[in-house]
């Protein structure tokens, strides 16, 4: 733990409270965890060697990775799983960009003076970025792993791949069978 005499030590940036580290920790490790969790949907969905997986696989922008399960999911998903999907899908959008500020921003802050280094949060978004009033501390940090948290939970149970009823299959390609379109729906 650095204790505030070892912070005043740094001229330029302030490092995060350990609290503060700890919930950026928590954002970086359920995103990883909801990144993982659509690529085996999308491979379930459409197969390792499907033109379209190798797309999605390959895209590096979450951005397009997005649209890309936006798209296999209109084509390939009935409903009502279709539309919990596609929300999904848009929660995950919503969530990306916050996510986005937490580890991709810079975060910079000069307390006052001395004694008021522990008190003051040292988020402050410098880069020219809206809305730049979205001040970070803990809570607002925790409050957007709990939101990844939420849509993987979601995203595993609500939509037929969570724990599985006795007797039917376990893995994500076999709860995708469940609501796959069929040739005849299209």
């Amino acid at each position: 733990m650095i204790t505030v005499e070892k912070k005043k030590h740094f001229r330029f940036l302030m490092p995060p409270k350990d609290n503060e580290l700890w919930a950026v920790g928590a954002v970086a490790v359920h995103w990883s965890q909801l990144e993982t969790i659509l690529h085996f949907f999308m491979e379930g969905l459409l197969g390792k060697t499907s033109e379209e997986f190798k797309a999605f696989a390959t895209a590096g922008a979450m951005e397009k990775r997005l649209e890309l399960i936006k798209v296999a999911v209109e084509r390939n998903i009935i409903d009502p799983e279709r539309g919990i999907i596609l929300g999904l899908v848009d929660k995950t959008n919503n969530a990306k960009y916050m996510r986005d500020r937490i580890m991709h921003d810079t975060w910079a802050g000069t307390p006052k003076s001395d004694q008021d280094v522990g008190k003051v949060s040292v988020f402050n978004w410098i880069k020219p970025r809206q809305p730049l009033d979205w001040n970070l501390d803990f809570g607002a940090i925790v409050r957007v792993a709990k939101l990844i948290d939420d849509i993987l939970i979601e995203f595993t149970v609500n939509v037929g791949l969570g724990p599985p009823k006795p007797g039917e299959p376990n893995s994500m390609s076999d709860a995708l069978q469940r609501i796959r379109r069929k040739p005849d729906q299209i």
